[in-house]
Formats: C-alpha cells, sequence, structure tokens
C-alpha cells in the first residue's frame, strides 16, 4: 500500500472552491451561454490545430499503413473517456461521503468536464514519431548548443538538454496556439490547465534534476505559477508545487487507455497474440462476448477493453475517494497506481507492450529512420537562425526560415539564443509524422516540388 507523508493538523489543505475555479488567466470575450466554462475549453482544444494534427502522429507504430492501429488522435480521445468517466466516479462517491462539497463547487458534471478537456489535451505538445520523437528533439538541441556559440542560463540549457513533450504540451495551450504569445493562448481556464500539468516543476527544481519530465520550460514558468496561485496549489519544499487532486486522474486515464490499447494494437499486427491479453486480464473479463470464440479477436477485444475499463476505474475512483484528506493536503507520495488492487495487472500489461511490441524489429528501420530526419531539420534550421542573427542577410538561409519558420525573419536578431532554439523545437514538434519526412525531403534537396 502507498504510504502518504506525514502531515501536522495545522498544515495546509487545498480547498476545492479554487481547485474548481473558472478563471482564466486573460479573460475571454462571449463565455456566456449554454456551454459551461470547461464544455468551453473542450471545444477550443478539439477545434484548434495542434489536435487536428494529433491524426497524423505516432502513439507507438510509426507510419503504420493499418487503419485499425491507433494514432496520437484515437488515445487522447479515449483517455480522455476514460478520464471523464474517472471524474464523475470521484465526485459521485466524494458526494456520497460529504454532500457539503457541493457548495465547494464538486458535482459529477464539474469533474467529468475538467477531466475531459485535460486528457483530451494531454498529448497535444508531443512531436512527430512518438516518444522516440522526443528523444531526437532532444538529441538535435543539444547539438545545436554545442556546435553554435550559443549563450543560455543553467535553466535554459537544462530545458533544451531535456526538451520534454509535457512541457511543450504546456507552451502550446498557454502560449503558441489562437491568441498566441503574451495574449494566453487558448485562454483556457485555470483549472483546466492545473489539472494538464502532471509534472508541476521546472527541469532545473530538485524534483525535475535528473529526470525525464517536468512540466513547464522557463518561458512559462511565470504563467504557471499564475496558475498555481489562482487554483491554490501547495508549494513543494523540494521544488514547484503539488499535484491538482484531477491530475492524479489524468495520469491514471492516460496510463489505462495505452496499456489496452497498445496491447490491442499489438494484436493487431500479431505482434502479441489474443491469448496473452486474455491471459493478463482473465479477473476483469465479464462479458461471454469477450471469452466467445465464435466472435473475432477484434470484436472480443472491445468487450475485453470495456470490462476492463469499467472495474479499473470504479476501482481507482474508490482509491482516490480513500485519500481525499491526503490528496488536498498534497500529502500523497506516489500516484494512484500503487493504491489500486489492479496496479500488477496494468505493470505487467506495460511490461508485455515493452517486452513483445516496443522491441519488435520491424519498428527499428522506422524509428532510425524518423531520428535522422528530426535530427537534420533542427539542425538546418537552427544553423540558419544563428547565422542569420550574427551576420548579414543570407539568401540561402533566409529562404529557409521562410520555407520553414515564417515569412518575416526581422524578429531574428533581436531574438535571444533561448528563444531561437525554442522557435526550432515549437516547428518540429507540431509536425505531424508525413509533414516531418516531406519537409526533409525538401530542405535536404531530395524534392523539388513546390512544397506547402
Amino acid at each position: 500500500m502507498a504510504k502518504s507523508k506525514a502531515k501536522s493538523n495545522d498544515s495546509p489543505v487545498m480547498s476545492w472552491k479554487k481547485l474548481l475555479s473558472d478563471e482564466r488567466l486573460v479573460p475571454m470575450e462571449h463565455t456566456n451561454g449554454a456551454r459551461s466554462p470547461f464544455i468551453i475549453d473542450q471545444d477550443i482544444i478539439t477545434n484548434s490545430q495542434p489536435f487536428r494534427r494529433l491524426q497524423d502522429k505516432t502513439q507507438v507504430h510509426p507510419l503504420s499503413g493499418n487503419d485499425h492501429v491507433r494514432r496520437r488522435l484515437t488515445h487522447s480521445v479515449e483517455a480522455a473517456s476514460i478520464g471523464r468517466a474517472l471524474g464523475r466516479s470521484v465526485a459521485k462517491l466524494l458526494l456520497r461521503n460529504n454532500p457539503q462539497l457541493a457548495e465547494e463547487g464538486v458535482s459529477q458534471e464539474t469533474f467529468g468536464d475538467i477531466l475531459y478537456a485535460a486528457c483530451v489535451a494531454h498529448d497535444i505538445g508531443n512531436p512527430p514519431f512518438g516518444h522516440f520523437g522526443e528523444s531526437a528533439i532532444s538529441t538535435g538541441l543539444k547539438k545545436l548548443i554545442n556546435s553554435e556559440q550559443v549563450v543560455l542560463s543553467e535553466r535554459e540549457m537544462a530545458d533544451l538538454r531535456s526538451w520534454e513533450g509535457n512541457a511543450q504540451g504546456f507552451r502550446v495551450l498557454n502560449t503558441l496556439e489562437k491568441y498566441q504569445q503574451g495574449y494566453g493562448g487558448m485562454r483556457l481556464t485555470v483549472a483546466t490547465l492545473a489539472t494538464f500539468t502532471k509534472y508541476p516543476f521546472s527541469s532545473k527544481s530538485q524534483r525535475g534534476q535528473g529526470k525525464k519530465k517536468f512540466g513547464f520550460f522557463q518561458s512559462e514558468e511565470d504563467d504557471f505559477k499564475a496558475v498555481a496561485t489562482r487554483v491554490g496549489l501547495l508549494e513543494d519544499p523540494s521544488g514547484g508545487w503539488c499535484r491538482h487532486p484531477l491530475a492524479f486522474l489524468v495520469e491514471a486515464a492516460d496510463d489505462l487507455a495505452y496499456a489496452l490499447g497498445d496491447l490491442e494494437d499489438g494484436c493487431e499486427l500479431k505482434l502479441v497474440s489474443f491469448d496473452e491479453i486474455e491471459k493478463l486480464f482473465k479477473d476483469l473479463i465479464c462479458r461471454p462476448e469477450a471469452r466467445d470464440r465464435h466472435r473475432s479477436e477484434r470484436r472480443r477485444l472491445e468487450f475485453l477493453r470495456e470490462d476492463v475499463v469499467q472495474i479499473v476505474v470504479e476501482d481507482v475512483a474508490q482509491k482516490f475517494v480513500q485519500q481525499h484528506t491526503a490528496v488536498l493536503a498534497g500529502q500523497l507520495a506516489t500516484d494512484i497506481w500503487p493504491l489500486s488492487r489492479f496496479e500488477k495487472t496494468i505493470k505487467a500489461a506495460k511490461n508485455l507492450t515493452r517486452d513483445k511490441i516496443f522491441q519488435a524489429p520491424q519498428k527499428a528501420g522506422v524509428e532510425v529512420a524518423s531520428f535522422d530526419v528530426i535530427g537534420k531539420v533542427i539542425e538546418k534550421i537552427g544553423t540558419a537562425l544563428f547565422f542569420l542573427k550574427h551576420n548579414e542577410d543570407s539568401r540561402e538561409y533566409s529562404r529557409l526560415i521562410e520555407f520553414t519558420l515564417n515569412k518575416d525573419i526581422t524578429w531574428i536578431k533581436a531574438a535571444s539564443d533561448f528563444e531561437l532554439l525554442l522557435r526550432t523545437a515549437d516547428y518540429v514538434s507540431g509536425m505531424t509524422d508525413t509533414y516531418a519526412i516531406k519537409t526533409y525531403r525538401h530542405i535536404t534537396g531530395i524534392d523539388f516540388s513546390p512544397g506547402r
């Protein structure tokens, strides 16, 4: 059983009234109407360009020609569905135990709507070619830093050397999209932004050092601090803030969605057998349709997945409610899975995926090639940006930046080195798999078509 950190009776606690705040860092006009603030968040996200591009970004299997295999978009919607179910289940149990929480804004609709918005956006900062793309961007930025005369602070250096999709996601939502930089980005509610941020600390905080994951870059730290203040997150002694309570459920929804989805895709591609999956979840299968050998494996997997989701969601919701006091005090020392009786099952599913699917030899060629694609695009763009910053105009480099980042190149000389590198990562991480390959072919002289 996971333990909670020891706490005194007078320790500060978070309140749901603030945690569920529908404020926005930059107010929006025309938000009155039939939609709740959190439904509006969902609509802003799902109608955005970076969300739409997830339809051509790798979940696990890059450039798969099989229409049944998930892309980032499908996974995001599945995670959001599970997150909404978790939110509604938790709120129902909390209100049963503490009806007075309704006065603080707790309801099944509010929890479900916030979690759907945060979950549907949870991968919005991820680059092309899956997690392999994250490593490629980080490696490419390191090479640029080493090859160019780059001036960076230690904190900026930490951000770029450990470039991270979660931090990029917060940047997309808060800075880059819709109203753009300085105007609030998508202008989502602070409750949604805080719930989205599973890692509420920077790369240079004690909690972020030596780890692969952190929640925001230095460029967005002040904005996240404002979010944390508005929703009343507690500061963590080791740096950053404690998680928003609903962020634990975002992580659980994501984990459950990919634990099941990755295995289902692996079965579709004959990398893992149906029997192996059935054996793994045998104690969670309720309906006979999942065991009916007269049905196709695809159909049986649908029933199996539904059974597993329903049972695990109920269990995780119960465990969350049991830890409600510790969660509000920022004292939950781990994620939610060690509390669940299905922790071993979910862990075994991830291990099977790692051993049979992630390491599949047929994935290696595409992943190696994708690493070179991202690396070359970063190298070309970064080299052009730093040349144009420190030298007179170059037609070659000017045309390259006009073709990729922006037709206007007047901003380059005044930009900091950190901004130039961030803009490079913004561009590359926003690419789809197909567009990344297309851009690579153009800038390396393989493809002479008109381009965009």
